[in-house]
């Protein structure tokens, strides 16, 4: 007998053909090899079908139709992916084929893709999962080595058709009655997330047009201060800070010019007094590893990458270079049972000259380094935190997943290093004019233990 193996995208099955040893092209849509078929759906490609399809009426736009609640839900082949349907679902049907592998990416949009199309093929096979994190081939034999039954993920795949059909409830129905009570002239496209984000970015923007700038003066004094030790001076600079009482949100603020320019001319030339010095230790615990939107994040902070370029280039870095884990991930922690394979990472990273010294350090602290809170079961959902897969870059990476990749390798380095130490101080010098006293702060940074810093530096201006 023969198992089928689907696949969400033909890159994912070719490399498992690779694995399989599927060598054989049937057509345009299927590899074959010994006792085993591998099909893909190129995305989503059967949909929940429209309107018409459950009523004729409903073709037609009607506020009295409304609200449209079908019940069950249908099923359609996508109509760009009609030839593609018809290869998986020969393939389903295919006397041979006694047992289906899901093969669809490990998420649950990936268990509701080949749910409709298992569904809407009324296959009846055998369903066995296959759930990769990583599309090394290392990996996929790992995983073909523990095929789950497909039950255990009933419940993300009912969480997956909850989330479609509430599109379909909310994007149909809201945006038929929402065109209609205007008149018909313009679609008024209404979407169960889209809406309520277009509805923070336009409260945002009308923030934005609402502002009133208000001019602010800021006042700093230059002054020396003799060095104990008999060396040369030591000059620094202080920010005019208004007294307690009067203090605002910005204290380093004066909204009167004249009563700066008045300040200025006040303090000018006068001596400064030591009034107050003050130091602290900021402690800065290592880094967790990135999840998608920790990630998409910091790439728009660093290299000014939006998150749909961000997931796309980690996108070709899991699926085509094989560097990275699996990217769409809210976790940002290790199962317990990787520690081995975190060592193993380590080690691997070394061989990359510019991060070898702190992948060295890392993996010296061993066991000790292997902190417990980057490794808990309880807070991993369908996937890991995004780590490399210890692969290395090949020679003519593109730039910008080069620079993905660099910062998922620091920053899974970083978050086996010590915390980072910083001294924080502030100096206060007072200047006494007549009656008055006017406060100056200056505030600087000393790194007493620089930490997980030396492999990930923070960006410009928060140093």
């Amino acid at each position: 007998m023969v198992r089928l193996f689907v696949a969400e995208k033909p890159a994912v099955a070719r490399d498992l053909a690779r694995v399989l040893g599927a060598r054989e092209r049937r057509g345009s849509g299927m590899l074959a090899g010994k006792d085993v078929l591998i099909t893909w759906c190129i995305g989503h490609l059967v949909e929940l079908a429209e309107p018409a399809a459950y009523r004729p009426a409903w073709r037609a736009w009607r506020l009295a139709d409304l609200p449209m609640l079908p019940a069950p839900f249908a099923l359609q082949p996508r109509p760009s992916g009609a030839e593609q349907w018809e290869v998986v679902r020969r393939a389903l049907g295919e006397r041979r084929v006694d047992t289906v592998v899901n093969a669809c990416d490990a998420g649950r949009e990936g268990e509701l893709i080949f749910a409709y199309v298992y569904e809407l093929a009324k296959c009846r096979k055998k369903v066995l999962r296959l759930w990769l994190s990583s599309l090394t081939e290392a990996a996929i034999r790992a995983a073909l080595g523990t095929l789950q039954p497909a039950a255990a993920f009933a419940d993300l795949g009912a969480a997956a058709r909850c989330r479609a059909e509430a599109d379909w409830l909310v994007g149909l129905n809201a945006t038929r009655a929402l065109t209609l009570q205007q008149g018909r002239q313009t679609l008024f496209s209404v979407g169960r997330v889209q809406t309520p984000t277009l509805a923070l970015v336009v409260a945002r923007q009308a923030e934005v047009d609402a502002f009133v700038p208000e001019p602010y003066w800021r006042i700093t004094a230059h002054f020396v201060a003799a060095d104990p030790g008999g060396g040369a001076p030591l000059p620094y600079q202080g920010a005019w800070t208004q007294p307690p009482p009067q203090a605002k949100q910005n204290p380093e603020r004066c909204d009167d010019a004249q009563a700066a320019a008045a300040i200025a001319a006040a303090v000018e030339s006068q001596p400064g007094e030591v009034t107050g010095v003050q130091e602290r230790l900021q402690r800065l615990p290592p880094p967790f590893f990135f999840d998608l939107t920790s990630l998409q994040r910091t790439a728009n902070q660093r290299f000014q990458l939006s998150a749909h370029a961000t997931l796309q280039a980690l996108q070709a870095l899991y699926e085509r270079h094989k560097l990275i884990t699996y990217p769409r991930t809210d976790a940002c922690v290790l199962a317990t049972a990787m520690r081995p394979e975190a060592q193993r990472l380590l080690v691997a990273l070394q061989k990359l000259p510019e991060m070898a010294p702190h992948a060295a350090a890392a993996a010296a602290l061993g066991q000790q380094g292997l902190a417990a809170r980057l490794f808990n079961d309880a807070e991993i959902g369908d996937h890991h935190a995004i780590v490399p897969t210890g692969a290395l870059p090949p020679p003519g990476l593109p730039a910008m997943e080069a620079k993905l990749f660099d910062l998922v390798a620091r920053r899974f380095i970083a978050a086996f290093l010590p915390e980072v130490k910083m001294a924080l101080s502030t100096l206060e010098t007072t200047v006494h004019v007549g009656g008055s006293a006017h406060r100056f702060v200056t505030r600087g940074r000393l790194c007493r233990q620089l930490g997980w810093h030396a492999v990930l530096p923070p960006p410009p201006g928060e140093a």
